[in-house]
């Protein structure tokens, strides 16, 4: 599957292969990093030892902060995605594809659920201050679109790093090495051959010039 037909071409200087592998690693290494911290370690403890009512008003804050600066190293992982895999196979496309994912997922809670959220807990989304049956329900019912695009988001990043591991595994991926290992090695092996054929013909002239002048 090529992923630069359908997309777009570019033309990537040599050099600049594994500056983006490494950015690409450190972005994806924060990304992850934050978020299992975050919503795996950070979240537990909070909740433990502050209770559910207190919990909440400061979950929303921090993960509002969090998926306001997580669309940078996301967005980076996506460009850098898009330059490494281009003209390449189908594991080039998985890695692309699934940092797209996270991303959208991060998106869609940044600008729609979280906001929704805060509203219905700071009780902009009734007339009173109160909170109804209703607005709790639609409160718990948001918090699960949270934890699902969170799945999502984290699915995308183990997508992407298998792709990105795939990828440079391949022999004869044109990342690291632009012809492939393989065809290195091949290359490598065949100019030796020719210079040994070269010389053999080159003796072989010389002394059927020598024989030549002899005679």
């Amino acid at each position: 599957m090529i992923l630069t037909d359908s997309l777009i071409n570019l033309s990537i200087p040599i050099w600049l292969n594994i500056p983006l592998v490494i950015i690409d690693l450190f972005s994806f290494s924060f990304t992850f990093g934050s978020t299992f911290f975050l919503f795996f370690i950070q979240s537990p403890y909070l909740l433990e030892h502050i209770g559910k009512e207190k919990f909440i008003p400061i979950q929303l804050f921090i993960i509002n902060l969090y998926f306001h600066y997580i669309q940078i190293p996301l967005l980076i992982n996506v460009v850098c995605s898009l330059l490494i895999c281009q003209k390449h196979s189908q594991e080039g496309f998985i890695m692309f594809a699934s940092i797209c994912l996270a991303a959208v997922a991060g998106f869609i809670n940044k600008e729609i659920i979280i906001p929704k959220l805060i509203d219905l807990n700071t009780g902009k989304d009734n007339k009173s201050n109160d909170k109804s049956k209703s607005n709790i329900q639609s409160s718990k019912f948001w918090q699960k679109i949270v934890i699902l695009l969170v799945i999502l988001l984290i699915i995308g990043m183990i997508g992407h790093i298998y792709g990105l591991v795939q990828f440079l595994s391949e022999p004869s991926v044109g990342y690291l090495f632009p012809t492939g290992i393989k065809n290195v090695n091949n290359n490598v092996n065949k100019n030796a051959i020719n210079k040994n054929i070269q010389n053999t013909l080159k003796n072989e002239l010389i002394n059927k010039l020598l024989k030549m002048i002899n005679i």
